[in-house]
């Protein structure tokens, strides 16, 4: 029952009528016109050879021909619309992809190597081989490629739950599945496939009670979810959970699932029906929530240098204190509003919290943000947000700073895989006690996501902070870039890795914590990396560990120092 997005079968609608198969690959056409162009010019006293080699290039043909056929039989699952899709039993075995989608190697005209590649020694052009398979399969796994053999299970239960499936007889079929789903079943990716279907159609069916239409709900997405812990590249079984989440109306999670499938190069008809549902899931967005907590052990709570003495106006002092350690708990969440103006322009209100406590109260902190404002969604995947903004800071339970300004907001989606968003603020700090630091402070980051494939991304940014405080030697300025990355592995785990680094130039006279006539200089690099287990969750949520470790030096004294801190977050996935 596999649930691969390229199980080579011929897809029916409950009307019956097979799925429609794409217009013919203009590739087809390119490599017939290839064979016919290498076909050689000889004398007519050479007839015979001449039609012994076309008599072969004829069967090439034709084999190019049978694997394009099944490239659109694949391709033709893809076009049928989700709301009307039924399954027949279909495997997730998916086979190793062919490194020569045209034929074999043997068929190819040989040509001479260039001169560049000549020089190249032999290990050396395996080694650059070796490492292109190795880049293509990770970054060019596209869903037409996936290949699977269809069947028929050897189980007549299965078949059975698979053809009342196809007569929308859904509950029959749950009746079938769930035992076998609950049993160590020898085809058990496929029961739970078929499971989900069956539950996703109940719960759509005009005949289901509203009241158990969220149980339905559950189960079908329950079952994607257990397929996908342990076979993340199942595109398919991702698109008919993104669709589960949809009917449901969770919008974020459907939207983050479909948009993992857009990057895995879907057949064209497919594209558009993602973009159709992202664009209705962007219209009817109306509240958006989010909330998290977080155990946090750090080695460095006050940010302390370890440096044993400080040398002042020539004497040496010892610090007060050094490094301190403890176990924070970190509490999280925010929500927002929108409201629609027009087609095209919506108001925006929301807000967020942030709380971090420790043993004590010294190094306590809390944050609270409101916004407000406008937001214009321009065509072309381009929105734009300019919202007024509003912030309030807290240190050891007394409060810090306040400020107020305005954020602007903008975000573009270059292609399937690739999005670019800003973000730049600009706000007046006042503080409470050390008036000094009043003044604006502005800042300004790019990001850029690339969704390699659907179960890998990658993200940069860059970034640029400037403070304008009252007194000169706080004047600062400061520049960052970063790189972080995230894939999906087998056996329910996801791996991130992400790496920062900020660059802080202070301006005036440092002394006398910096040498005189010097201004102060920082760097802090900053490295996380994470394990989030998808297998395991409680009340829909699974827990994720951060380990980050945060190394800043400076030309100052006591101001340099290294953190090792630990998080336990829990990350929503249901």
């Amino acid at each position: 029952m596999g649930p691969s997005t390229a199980a080579r079968r011929t897809t029916t609608t409950r009307t019956g009528s097979p799925a429609p198969s794409p217009a013919p690959s203009t590739m087809a056409r390119s490599s017939a016109a290839s064979v016919q162009a290498r076909q050689p010019s000889t004398p007519i006293t050479r007839k015979n050879r001449q039609r012994g080699k076309g008599m072969k290039l004829q069967k090439r043909a034709g084999s190019v021909g049978s694997q394009l056929s099944r490239i659109r039989r694949t391709a033709s699952l893809l076009t049928t619309p989700w709301n009307r899709v039924t399954s027949t039993l279909f495997t997730c075995r998916v086979l190793a992809p062919r490194c020569n989608m045209l034929g074999s190697l043997s068929s190819c005209t040989p040509r001479p190597a260039p001169s560049w590649l000549r020089v190249l020694s032999l290990a050396t052009f395996k080694l650059v081989c070796t490492l292109a398979c190795l880049a293509a399969l990770f970054l060019a796994a596209p869903l037409e490629a996936q290949e699977a053999r269809s069947h028929l299970s050897s189980d007549p239960r299965i078949n059975h739950a698979g053809t009342l499936i196809q007569a929308d007889r859904f509950t029959e079929a749950l009746s079938i599945l769930r035992p076998l789903a609950s049993s160590d079943h020898p085809d058990q990716v496929d029961v739970l496939f078929l499971v989900g279907l069956a539950a996703l159609g109940a719960a759509q069916s005009p005949e289901t009670p509203e009241s158990e239409r969220k149980g339905y709900l559950d189960e079908a997405i329950a079952a994607f979810h257990k397929i996908l812990v342990g076979r993340p590249e199942l595109a398919r079984v991702r698109l008919e959970l993104a669709r589960a989440f949809y009917v449901k109306g969770d919008d974020g999670l459907s939207q983050k699932h479909f948009e993992q499938v857009l990057a895995g190069n879907p057949h064209p008809a497919v594209a558009g029906n993602i973009r159709r549902f992202l664009a209705v899931i962007r219209r009817r967005r109306r509240w958006k929530g989010y909330f998290g907590a977080t155990l946090a052990p750090d080695g460095n709570i006050n940010a302390a240098s370890d440096a044993k003495t400080v040398d002042l106006w020539g004497f040496p002092f010892t610090p007060d204190q050094g490094p301190r350690s403890g176990v924070g708990v970190v509490l999280w969440g925010g929500g927002e509003y929108e409201h629609p103006l027009s087609g095209t322009v919506r108001l925006r209100a929301g807000g967020h919290l942030s709380r971090t406590e420790y043993e004590g109260r010294d190094f306590d902190q809390a944050f609270l943000a409101a916004h407000l404002g406008a937001r214009w969604f321009l065509g072309n995947g381009t929105e734009i947000s300019l919202l007024s903004s509003a912030r309030r800071h807290w240190m050891g339970g007394d409060g810090e700073w306040r400020g107020i300004g305005s954020r602007l907001e903008t975000s573009h989606r270059l292609s399937r895989r690739f999005l670019v968003y800003t973000q730049a603020s600009y706000h007046q700090r006042s503080y409470d006690e050390d008036i000094d630091l009043d003044g604006p402070y502005s800042s300004l980051r790019l990001s850029a996501r690339w969704q390699a494939t659907p179960t890998a991304s990658l993200e940069a940014r860059v970034g640029a902070t400037q403070s304008r405080t009252e007194q000169e030697r706080h004047r600062n300025a400061g520049q960052s870039v970063g790189l972080g990355a995230s894939v999906d592995l087998p056996h329910g785990f996801t791996m991130g890795v992400d790496a920062e680094s900020l660059w802080t130039a202070y301006e005036g006279n440092g002394y006398p914590l910096v040498s005189s006539g010097q201004s102060r200089r920082d760097r802090t690099r900053i490295l996380s990396i994470s394990l989030l287990n998808r297998g395991f969750t409680v009340q829909g949520f699974s827990p994720k560990l951060v380990l980050t470790r945060t190394i800043r030096t400076s030309n100052a004294q006591l101001q340099d120092y290294r953190r090792t801190r630990t998080e336990l977050q829990f990350v929503r996935q249901l």
